[in-house]
């Protein structure tokens, strides 16, 4: 059981746990990768000079493990700060379990990591590989055809996740598109600086694809007809 206490920082009383006693979730990189870290240790950073604690939103924490649902950057980041040895922590609701399934532990991850508020989901360089992800481990978990335990078919789920991440389903299929033909062209669409269009890298990539779709034709063919020849 990991023990919480209770602290008054100007006149306000929270709740806190010691950092050596919390550990990050080991899928939480997969799903969001730490890539603001620098900013997120700057501004807790500052926070707890001025105030003396690092994070304005709680942790949330599993109680008997300490292993991290929500959170995980500001843990890192918080680790890193000098003099700093808590956080403002809560408990979650769910217990940590290494043996639940992956898709399992990913909807709990997303449950206590609010879009939009940490990190911005909008753009497709962070919501495609979390899409891809959660869209596997489904898979592996109910198959194509199969639902998940809340009854949800494979199609329904991504339509679910397109929706929590602020991303029109027919965009995030164009963001998946782009993805799998050129991620550097992804990010192109994701530089707003940048002069490349969704429709515009879209199109390039189902131009890229449908030729290389063509060119397999084109080999099975030849390969097709020199049997025939040699036969």
């Amino acid at each position: 059981m990991i023990s919480l206490y209770e602290k008054t920082f100007n006149g306000v009383e929270m709740q806190m746990v010691k950092l050596t006693d919390i550990k990050p979730h080991p899928l939480n990189a997969e799903l969001y990768p730490n890539d603001n870290l620098d900013n997120l240790k700057e501004n807790m950073t500052e926070h707890y000079m001025q105030n003396g604690y690092a994070n304005i939103e709680p942790i949330k924490i599993c109680r008997k493990s300490g292993v991290v649902w929500g959170g995980n950057s500001r843990k890192i980041a918080a680790g890193v700060i000098p003099g700093c040895d808590e956080v403002q922590a809560n408990y979650a609701t769910e217990e940590y379990n290494e043996k639940s399934s992956e898709i399992e532990q990913y909807k709990i991850l997303s449950k206590y990591n609010p879009t939009k508020t940490m990190r911005d989901t909008t753009k497709p360089t962070i919501c495609v590989p979390a899409f891809l992800k959660m869209k596997n481990a489904f898979i592996a978990e109910f198959g194509e055809s199969g639902k998940d335990n809340e009854g949800l078919s494979l199609n329904k789920f991504q339509n679910k996740l397109w929706d929590k991440f602020g991303v029109v389903p027919a965009d995030g299929r164009k963001y998946i598109s782009i993805y799998e033909y050129s991620q550097d062209l992804l990010k192109r669409v994701d530089d707003r600086a940048d002069s490349m269009t969704l429709n515009k890298a879209h199109t390039l990539a189902k131009a890229a694809n449908q030729r290389t779709q063509l060119m397999m034709i084109d080999l099975i063919f030849t390969n097709g007809l020199t049997k025939i020849q040699l036969s």
